[in-house]
């Protein structure tokens, strides 16, 4: 708790708490949007605009300058310099007093603010831009856990430099979505594109070509080196100088994104360097597909150079890969690499319990298909993850994949782990150690896990676009993915080596999922099913199935059996019929159980 914060909670809620648009802030003295947003409604009360809690165009305009201009006398300029105070100390800027009085406390700390956005030139006035970098929860100070300081000098070149044509970014040494957009606008700004932070086709069309001995404006040349080192590859110099260095850094990116590296910076690299597909024309030598290939879809993708496809060993029977189609697709010449998702598009599928069903049965999905060992399988997550996704459902999911896939006795053909989604999760996964490789979905540029992300080191596959081709008349579509020049051509299928069996029996799958404590349980009521049946004792022998179903009904467990008619995975008995019949408890008192 910081105590100067809940005095400013408190203030606000004392001054704006009988307003009808102004909801209470809690008093807990944490600085968080709820509190950044009590101080911006406080403002356009103040300055008699709609209370929305959102600093916008309008309410900048109306609130003006606060400055030691500002005549405190009258109440309202009073509460406006109280505000800008509470939000110097949410930022953690101290201005010496919480008061309504712009004094050289707050001067001081007005300036230290705007040097640490960039600014060369300090004023100690809070301009409209500079309120809004204020009131707002990101930091403007170097990152002590995370931040690099040459990232923070690209960030407050750019607030000195283009802050007429964008919002002051953060500077606190971490490259994200800001500095990304940043980087974007200013390059719009020099190439006389329409300013709006989004890498379009027409700010691609605009890209000049940066070369060795080539025309090209300083500023133009300074911004390649920014976008340069924030992708960490270091030009050695921020001069605005195309020189040995610069080259040397175009050609290793070039290299690692998997474009021809020849140093020449042109619109494919501003492409990679600045939005996760790239240039999303580029044609791949890899592709995926949900549906099936025909063998004369096969034909065609490889007739176009297309020289592996990855197809699904999991999910609905419509889309799952068969040996009559390792077949088809092996004779076109075509390597296949495996992708498990039955869902895996929203974060409550993401268990550790899903994660070890999931595991064993693409385990021994891939064994029946014959597909080599030390194969690659891609686990996939596919929406666009928040960080606390990630943290509470996604890795501890990765974690249970991991651990089942480390042990030999459940994956004999050591298979390995990779991962399928946005960049940030395939970093956070791979950083953990749970995934060897990661399949990228970079074609969704505008999701928060791509956005100010890098391609992660690991990557494999580099899904940027959706491309269709006519096959026979018909139209189809696929993936089109950029292959890393780490892959490497996969062994020969040999289904023969591991024989047709059934499929898990259910028991096992009760092995990979339940908690120890209810696995015990289960254990045990099936050594007294077992002795029961013997003796014939049809009515507690339901029982005890009835008892069985509903552990394995727990909410906990939810999406982690085969779905054989229940929407949330679990199993259904197929034995049960709809009736509602009573039978002995198994206590033996008189009081029934229904079954269903």
């Amino acid at each position: 708790m910081d105590l100067k914060v809940l005095e400013v909670q408190k203030w606000l809620n004392l001054t704006y708490g009988n307003h009808p648009d102004f909801p209470a802030v809690t008093e807990d003295g944490l600085t968080g949007n709820s509190t950044i947003k009590a101080l911006i409604r406080g403002l356009q009360i103040e300055a008699g605009v709609k209370v929305d809690g959102v600093l916008g165009s309008g309410s900048l305009a109306a609130i003006g300058t606060i400055s030691p201009s500002l005549d405190t006398s009258v109440q309202t300029n009073r509460n406006k310099v109280y505000i800008a105070q509470g939000g110097l100390y949410c930022k953690g800027y101290n201005p010496k007093g919480f008061d309504g009085i712009y004094g050289s406390g707050m001067i001081e700390k007005v300036r230290e603010f705007e040097t640490d956005a960039g600014f060369i030139s300090t004023t100690g006035n809070i301009i409209p831009k500079l309120l809004k970098a204020i009131l707002n929860t990101e930091n403007f100070r170097l990152d002590e856990e995370k931040g690099d300081h040459q990232i923070r000098t690209i960030q407050q070149a750019l607030n000195r430099s283009y802050s007429n044509y964008m919002d002051l970014i953060p500077c606190n040494g971490i490259y994200g979505k800001f500095t990304n957009k940043g980087l974007i606008r200013a390059l719009q700004h020099e190439i006389g594109e329409t300013v709006d932070g989004v890498f379009g086709s027409g700010t691609m069309s605009k890209c000049p070509t940066i070369k060795r001995g080539g025309a090209a404006s300083k500023s133009v040349v300074l911004i390649l080196q920014y976008a340069l080192c924030c992708n960490k590859f270091n030009p050695n110099q921020l001069d605005g100088v195309f020189g040995a260095g610069a080259e040397r850094a175009v050609k290793e990116f070039q290299e690692f994104v998997g474009l021809i590296a020849d140093g020449i910076a042109g619109k494919d690299t501003w492409a990679s360097l600045l939005t996760s597909s790239g240039n999303p024309n580029r044609k791949g030598t890899g592709c995926d597909r949900a549906h099936p290939l025909t063998k004369e879809i096969a034909s065609a993708l490889a007739a176009d150079g297309r020289k592996v496809i990855g197809r699904y060993i999991g999910g609905g029977l419509w889309k799952r890969l068969k040996r009559e189609e390792i077949e088809i697709i092996t004779e076109a010449g075509m390597d296949i690499f495996p992708i498990y998702q039955t869902e895996g598009n929203h974060s409550g599928y993401f268990t550790s319990a899903k994660g070890r069903t999931d595991a064993a049965t693409a385990i021994s999905n891939a064994q029946k298909l014959g597909f080599p060992s030390r194969t690659t399988i891609y686990f996939c997550v596919d929406f666009d993850a928040l960080e606390t996704d990630i943290k509470n459902s996604i890795l501890p999911y990765f974690e249970a994949v991991f651990k089942l896939f480390s042990d030999t006795g459940r994956n004999p053909k050591n298979y390995k782990v990779g991962v399928y989604g946005p960049r940030n999760v395939c970093i956070q996964v791979s950083d953990k150690g749970y995934a060897i490789s990661s399949f990228v979905s970079d074609m969704s540029t505008g999701y928060s896990g791509n956005l100010g992300y890098l391609l992660p080191s690991n990557w494999m596959f580099d899904q940027i676009s959706t491309v269709k081709y006519t096959v026979n008349g018909s139209t189809i579509e696929i993936d089109n993915l950029i292959v890393s020049k780490n892959y490497r051509k996969m062994a020969p299928f040999d289904p023969e080596e591991v024989p047709e069996t059934e499929s898990t029996s259910l028991f096992k799958m009760d092995n990979a999922v339940l908690n120890e404590k209810d696995r015990n349980i289960e254990i045990a009521l099936e050594c007294i099913n077992y002795r029961l049946k013997e003796e014939k004792a049809k009515d507690t022998v339901n029982s005890i199935k009835f008892d069985l179903q509903e552990i394995r009904r727990k909410d906990e467990y939810q999406y982690c059996y085969e779905n054989f008619g229940d929407d949330k995975g679990r199993f259904i008995f197929p034995f049960l019929n709809i009736t509602v019949q009573m039978y002995p408890c198994s206590e033996g008192t008189d009081t029934g159980s229904p079954v269903l």
